[in-house]
């Protein structure tokens, strides 16, 4: 049963209504959430695309025999990245090399919008690092991955384009 894996704090929030994970959105106390800290996350991402890469690979290698995951089931794996409060993942295309992915309500591009307001430029670099590691996992050879329009920039959606 899954309530017996939930941590009582866990059970308390979600009594309380201050615990939500929906349309790619992790919620808690009010705060929207990550694995970190917004703020730190933010800071993080500036630099991040190696570190969202291999974070990537380094958790599907640990979780992939744990959850049952498919290296060609792309749907789940989008669902999983959403679970983990990134934004809302679809997919838009996948070619024979290629993808085109969207990240609706990325954390990281609603963070800087917040915090610094409209951006110059692409944003959501640990994102892209993460599909690329993701992809990396799914295609099983090198990938790479690039946003190519970024919300931070006061687009409604994030696009990366990830090719293997």
């Amino acid at each position: 049963m899954i309530s017996n894996m939930l941590s009582s704090f866990l059970k308390k929030l979600l009594f309380a209504r201050q615990f939500f994970n929906m349309n790619g959105k992790l919620e808690i106390l009010g705060e929207r959430n990550v694995i970190m800290e917004p703020e730190l996350f933010l800071m993080l991402n500036e630099a991040s695309y190696g570190l969202g890469k291999e974070s990537a690979k380094i958790f599907f290698e640990k979780y992939k025999k744990k959850i049952d995951l498919k290296q060609n089931n792309y749907s789940n794996l989008m669902n999983l990245l959403e679970i983990l409060g990134l934004g809302s993942v679809k997919i838009m295309k996948v070619g024979e090399k290629s993808a085109t992915i969207s990240v609706k309500d990325s954390i990281i591009s609603e963070q800087y919008r917040k915090k610094r307001g409209k951006s110059k430029s692409n944003t959501c670099e640990f994102i892209a690092g993460f599909l690329a590691g993701t992809f990396s996992f799914i295609s099983n050879s090198e990938t790479d991955a690039q946003e190519t329009a970024c919300a931070s920039k006061g687009g409604s959606v994030c696009i990366f384009e990830v090719k293997w």
